[in-house]
C-alpha cells in the first residue's frame, strides 16, 4: 500500500465518526514532527489514552498516522499539504484554522490555504457553504489536473492560483499584499473581474491572455460553480445555466476540453434541477 492510500484509514474513521477533529489534528501534529516509526508509537500511546475504541481501530488509527509521516517524507511539504487537504475534502472532514495549523508552515501550499481561510472567513455561498471550501476545491482540482500528467511543479503552482483566485476580487487583500504570499500573481490578476458585470467576451479574453494556469483554474472554478447550482433557487439556477450556455462558444475557442466538461456539467444540473 502506498502512503496516499494509507492515510485514507484516517478519512474513513473520521467519516464514520470513530475519531474527532481533535484526533485528526493530533495525527497531523505527530506526523509533521516525527519519523514514521516514531509516529506510530506516539499514535498508539495517544489512541490508548484518548480514543474509546477497540484495539483493532486503535491500530488502524496508529497506522494512518504512520502513513501520514511517510507521505510527508516521500512527497515533501508542498505536495503533502495538498494530499492531506484532498483527503479532508474527500472524507468530509472539518477543515478550519486549527487543522491548517498542523500542516507544514514552510510549504507554499499551506501558506496560501491559511491566507484564503482567513480572508474568506464568514463568506458564504448558496446553501450556506463557506466560500473557502469553493476556492479550496478549485485549487485541489487544478492540482489534480497536473498531477495526473505527472507535472508536480505546475500542480503546486495551480493549487496556489486556484486557492487564491478570489482573493483580490472578494476580499480586502491588495495586490501588494498578495505579492508577499504568491510568487507569480499574474494568473490571479487575470482571473479577477474588473467590474461585477464585466461581459464574458472581455473577461475570458483576459483570462486567456493570463496563460494556461489562468485558463485551467477558470475551468475548474466554472465547473465547481455550475455543479453547486443544484443548491441555488430555481430562478437563479436557470438564469446561470442560460448564461453559461451562451458563453460556450467563447470556451470552445479558449479551452475546448474545458468547454466539453462545462457542457456536460450544465446538462447534469438541468437534469438534477
Amino acid at each position: 500500500m502506498d502512503a496516499r492510500r494509507g492515510i485514507q484509514f484516517l478519512g474513513q474513521m473520521s467519516l464514520e465518526q470513530q475519531i474527532r477533529p481533535k484526533d485528526i489534528n493530533e495525527a497531523l501534529y505527530v506526523a509533521r514532527n516525527n519519523s514514521p516509526s516514531k509516529s506510530i508509537k506516539l499514535a498508539r500511546m495517544y489512541a490508548q489514552r484518548e480514543l474509546e475504541l477497540d484495539e483493532m481501530l486503535r491500530i488502524k488509527y496508529s497506522k494512518g498516522v504512520r502513513w501520514l509521516a511517510k507521505l510527508l517524507k516521500e512527497s515533501g511539504p508542498n505536495l503533502y499539504s495538498i494530499y492531506v487537504l484532498q483527503m479532508a475534502v474527500d472524507w468530509k472532514m472539518l477543515i478550519d484554522a486549527n487543522m491548517l495549523l498542523q500542516l507544514p508552515s514552510e510549504a507554499r501550499s499551506t501558506s496560501i490555504v491559511r491566507l484564503a481561510e482567513e480572508k474568506h472567513f464568514l463568506q458564504f455561498r448558496h446553501g450556506g457553504e463557506r466560500h473557502f471550501m469553493h476556492v479550496l476545491r478549485v485549487g485541489l482540482n487544478v492540482a489534480r489536473h497536473y498531477l495526473e500528467k505527472g507535472d508536480k511543479e505546475n500542480a503546486l503552482e495551480g493549487f496556489v492560483v486556484g486557492v487564491g483566485h478570489d482573493l483580490l476580487e472578494d476580499t480586502d487583500l491588495t495586490e501588494s499584499e498578495l505579492e508577499t504570499h504568491v510568487w507569480n500573481t499574474a494568473p490571479i490578476k487575470a482571473l479577477t473581474h474588473v467590474e461585477e458585470e464585466e461581459p464574458d467576451e472581455i473577461y475570458l479574453a483576459r483570462v486567456a491572455i493570463g496563460g494556461e494556469l489562468s485558463i485551467i483554474t477558470k475551468r475548474y472554478d466554472k465547473l465547481d460553480n455550475i455543479l453547486k447550482l443544484v443548491e441555488a433557487p430555481g430562478e437563479f439556477r436557470q438564469r446561470k445555466i442560460a448564461e453559461n450556455l451562451a458563453a460556450l462558444p467563447l470556451w470552445q475557442a479558449m479551452d475546448p476540453d474545458g468547454a466539453r466538461m462545462i457542457e456536460t456539467a450544465l446538462h447534469q444540473v438541468r437534469l438534477g434541477g
